[in-house]
């Protein structure tokens, strides 16, 4: 099984992943750990992530979480499933400055400063304005879906998510 997990910043894309991958036993990988050389710092230059993603393209299952780029379209070309999290912008930056302070006051190590912060809440509402690059790279990169496609905006909608993968994946793990 190969699901690609795609959506706004701070929609719960790599506590899904960590979810289903516990679940389903299946390896998950972060957009974020083949982009960034020091995390949110530095990228990897193209020509190294590339050969990243395609290594764990050519493994048979896995579920891959993250950024919607130009150069993730192969994974979710690849995918079996591409689940798309939906939350309202509000939300997002609740969760987004939440994170931040837990941060902050958990080991007082948090690499986000708050000008970062700030600039993530900006992303998060492009992301949402139509006509925006952020938007049409999205909606670009929702193009190249060829298995299905799963919304999920709501806890209901989680849950039958999680038990359509249990039944999908129980027959090839036993």
């Amino acid at each position: 099984m190969r699901i690609y997990i795609i959506g706004n910043s701070c929609t719960g894309k790599s506590t899904l992943a960590r979810e289903l991958s516990q679940e389903l036993k299946i390896p998950w990988y972060s957009t974020d750990d083949i982009f960034w050389l020091h995390k949110f710092h530095t990228s990897r230059p193209k020509e190294e992530r590339l050969p990243m993603l395609h290594a764990i393209l050519s493994t048979p299952n896995w579920i891959i979480e993250g950024a919607s780029t130009s150069w993730t379209a192969d994974a979710v070309a690849a995918a079996d499933i591409v689940v798309e999290l939906k939350m309202h912008p509000v939300r997002l930056i609740a969760r987004a400055l939440r994170r931040h302070v837990r941060r902050k006051l958990g080991s007082g190590e948090g690499e986000e400063t708050l000008r970062g912060v700030l600039q993530l809440c900006k992303y998060i509402l492009d992301n949402e304005r139509e006509g925006s690059p952020h938007r049409q790279r999205y909606i670009e990169l929702l193009t190249h879906i060829r298995g299905e496609r799963v919304t999920v905006a709501s806890r209901k909608h989680r849950q039958a998510l999680l038990e359509k993968l249990r039944h999908a994946v129980a027959p090839r793990n036993t």
